[in-house]
């Protein structure tokens, strides 16, 4: 019944747009409800109990359901309501234990019941471990298996508390059904189970488990802790100097102030953790004095708390669904149960998804009467989740591995986590094109969805942004407001007809052709050839014939751009490639491109491309910008930062670059960078003087401030119109504005350490050479970066 109870809240609560209000209230409702129906509509159901089944169900599935916006106010409602109502739930009973047996003259309880009490707390303890033994099989089998040391925790941590003492209560109450006698013995013995679980087993469970080295904190734990406080006393002293020369502090007693702000006690503090890990040598910042599992462990925890952290971030942010944030922070729970093994969250995540065979079976029932409309439902709804939870994953994959690469750990160390991350990604990534692959005709709508999702997301966090900024008043805000959340439901509603990719919708509605005339998509329609291949088959070979570009319409295709390690997957509607296409006069192929499945292609013949880039300019413009980021893996040499930009930032830093076709005389300037495509740039010299700064073919120009000329030949470039260290910056503040906490989370213990280690050295020799810590107005603590010998000499100290 409480599950019942809350598939009903949970399907109310999905509707409830922005009304913390509203929500909190039918979270109360379903509540009450739920213990009345139990309790009084002849239904023989424990309230309690069914209770019981609504928290799981709201915890499980329920949660997800509550807008994002409104689950803080609705946690802290019920926090409360939680802490007042246990509290209350305690009290009586002391109250009704204390007057109705403990002083009533009519009390049947004897001396005898306070041993019998003693002896059924023995026998409960002994039951508990007999029924978990009997299941241990199962449990191993179901959920998280159990070690028998853990075994040994679960049964003796067993708690008795409020559940246990309303059911008492409810007896105690129930005049009618149960005698006197049977009534205080079930409060009585209720409470004393109660008692003596919190008294004994509660205070003593830490110690069982430090008995049996369950938790073993790992050494560099106890060096992270070690460096915060060796760090907040830096901060101190550093802060405390700055302060002498305020102007408003000029007759404090900064002897006083320093054992106030508790600096000494910070020293002795660091001390004495130094003496717990003694034994440990650690140079600098390299942690090589711990063992290596140690560190393994301790970055997989990190990194898995940051994931976690990433998914539900995606979700308040409108960019995933709660269903999708709530596994793919399931699957990361799992993984940190064991930080020895080897990150595997994609494993975890793929068991939850049904199979492709369990799918075709609903596809082929999708036309039959009665049930095809729910089979296409199902269809619908269940590869949509897939798709978002897919797509979160690379997503939040990406932007880990991108803002952890600088850990300054032991970088073979961080390097192999990271390669773990990597190998989750590229599974991901595989899935994601089979199952493109599988179904392309669903995939289109899918899609549609998802970019309507995120641009919807996109208007609430711009408006929200404007109402914090003062621009438009509440009023205003709940409109259009109001207005966008009526759009977003109608796009989870939505059900597009299944109609498969076909390649005139790619060459209508795929960008980079959007720039044709219509006689040149006319030209390119009635040039295309459909070509089928099979598994191993190569659509073009390295320095063999380019016949032209193939737009993928089934099937997956590897771009093998540097060696058999090194390759690009692309799916359905992908275009293979513009990259030869960069130079309209080469007949041969950059690299090989294969197909790894079953593959559908139309293949556009470049004599039909050839005279279309000569004279749309836009056209030549788009190709070549898409072509960056293969001409890049291809000449990682060349290319400098950007062979290793992800692909969806270097399109974005591409996109708004400068192209340019410069003659022999024509000067150029590329303050911020750029890109030779094709031709050479040198720098202009003095007449009769060589320039020896000259950039070929497929090259990074850094940012200079010199004027270039072009080669005799045709020379093509891309004038970039941000620095590539400005974007980033910029791209890490858009995309991942509260990724930063993050990021402080895993590397704060670390970076820094040197300089926090110098600091505090001179801290301690001053502490000791003074007595008492003052520092000279002004000083800091820190020194300048890059004064390598000043840094040595202070370590040695």
């Amino acid at each position: 019944f409480g599950v019942f109870m809350g598939f009903l809240a949970a399907l109310w609560l999905q509707r409830i747009i922005r009304d913390e209000v509203l929500s909190t209230n039918v979270m109360f409702v379903a509540t009450y409800l739920t213990f009345f129906g139990a309790e009084n509509l002849d239904l023989h159901f424990s309230g309690i109990l069914a209770l019981v089944s609504l928290g799981l169900f709201m915890s499980a599935f329920g949660r997800i359901k509550i807008y994002p916006e409104s689950e803080h106010a609705v946690h802290t409602v019920w926090s409360y309501a939680q802490y007042s109502l246990e509290t209350l739930v305690f009290l009586l009973t002391g109250m009704v234990i204390g007057y109705e047996i403990l002083y009533s003259p009519k009390s049947t309880i004897t001396a005898a019941d306070w041993v019998r009490m003693l002896i059924f707390y023995f026998c409960m303890q002994g039951a508990r471990f007999i029924i978990i033994f009997t299941f241990w099989p199962i449990l191993n089998r179901i959920g998280y298996p159990l070690t028998l040391k853990e075994l040994y925790v679960v049964g003796y941590g067993g708690l008795r508390g409020a559940l246990g003492l309303c059911l008492a209560l409810l007896v105690m109450q129930d005049h009618e059904s149960f005698k006197p006698r049977l009534r205080e013995l079930t409060i009585f013995y209720m409470a004393g189970m109660a008692t003596l679980t919190l008294l004994v087993n509660g205070t003593t469970c830490g110690k069982l488990v430090n008995y049996l080295g369950i938790v073993v904190p790992p050494a560099i734990k106890g060096r992270v802790h070690t460096h915060v406080l060796k760090e907040l006393a830096v901060d101190t002293a550093e802060r405390q100097a700055e302060l002498q020369n305020d102007r408003f502090l000029n007759v404090v007693d900064w002897k006083k102030v320093t054992e106030l702000a508790g600096l000494p006690t910070l020293i002795k503090a660091v001390g004495k953790e130094g003496d717990d890990v003694s034994a440990i040598q650690v140079k600098k910042s390299s942690y090589s004095g711990f063992q290596e599992a140690d560190l393994f462990g301790e970055i997989r925890f990190r990194m898995l708390r940051v994931l976690k952290g990433l998914f539900w971030e995606k979700y308040e942010e409108g960019e995933c669904s709660g269903d999708a944030a709530g596994l793919l922070a399931e699957c990361c729970d799992q993984c940190l149960d064991d930080t020895s093994r080897q990150i595997e969250v994609w494993t975890r995540v793929y068991a939850y998804f049904t199979t492709f065979k369990t799918i075709r079976w609903f596809f082929k029932a999708k036309n039959a009467p009665f049930i095809g409309k729910y089979c296409r439902r199902y269809i619908n709804r269940h590869l949509t989740s897939i798709y978002d939870v897919v797509t979160t994953f690379l997503i939040c994959t990406a932007e880990l591995e991108h803002h952890e690469a600088s850990l300054p750990i032991q970088s073979e160390i961080v390097h192999q986590v990271l390669k773990e991350i990597v190998a989750n990604r590229r599974q991901a990534e595989m899935y994601l094109l089979t199952l493109g692959e599988a179904f392309p005709e669903v995939m289109r709508v899918i899609q549609c969805k998802r970019a309507a999702s995120i641009l919807l997301a996109t208007q609430k966090s711009k408006l929200g942004r404007l109402l914090q900024e003062g621009i438009i008043e509440q009023k205003e805000y709940n409109k259009i407001r109001n207005e966008i959340d009526e759009r977003t439901l109608e796009v989870e509603a939505l059900e597009l007809p299944w109609d498969a990719v076909t390649f005139s919708d790619i060459v209508f509605e795929y960008p980079v052709f959007m720039c044709l005339t219509r006689d040149e998509l006319s030209a390119l329609l009635a040039a295309t050839k459909e070509r089928k291949f099979k598994p191993g088959d190569t659509l073009f070979s390295k320095d063999g014939k380019f016949d032209g570009l193939f737009v993928v319409t089934r099937g997956i295709v590897e771009e093998r751009v540097g060696g058999e390690n090194m390759t690009i997957l692309r799916g359905l509607g992908s275009i293979v490639s513009f990259a030869n296409m960069v130079n309209p006069d080469s007949k041969k192929a950059l690299f090989t491109a294969a197909a790894r499945t079953d593959v559908t292609a139309n293949c556009i013949p470049t004599q039909t491309l050839e005279p279309i880039l000569r004279k749309n300019a836009k056209f030549r413009e788009i190709v070549a910008k898409s072509s960056i980021l293969v001409l890049a893996k291809l000449h990682p040499g060349t290319a400098k930062e950007l062979a290793t930009m992800e692909e969806n930032s270097l399109n974005e830093f591409i996109a708004t670059s400068e192209f340019k076709t410069p003659g022999p005389k024509d000067k150029l300037r590329f303050p911020n960078g750029g890109f030779c495509l094709l031709g050479s740039v040198r720098v202009i010299v003095a007449e009769g003087s060589e320039s020896k700064e000259k950039y070929g073919e497929n090259s990074y120009i850094p940012p200079s401030d010199k004027e270039f000329a072009a080669g005799k030949k045709d020379t093509v470039v891309l004038v970039f119109t941000k620095k590539m260290e400005t974007f980033v910056k910029e791209h890490d503040v858009k995309h991942k504005k509260s990724h930063g906490k993050h990021k402080a989370s895993i590397s704060a213990a670390f970076e820094k350490e040197r300089e926090v280690e110098i600091g505090f050295n001179r801290l301690v020799v001053e502490t000791e050479r003074k007595g008492s810590y003052i520092p000279p107005a002004g000083q800091p603590y820190l020194t300048v970066p890059g004064q390598e010998a000043n840094r040595e000499e202070e370590s040695k100290s």
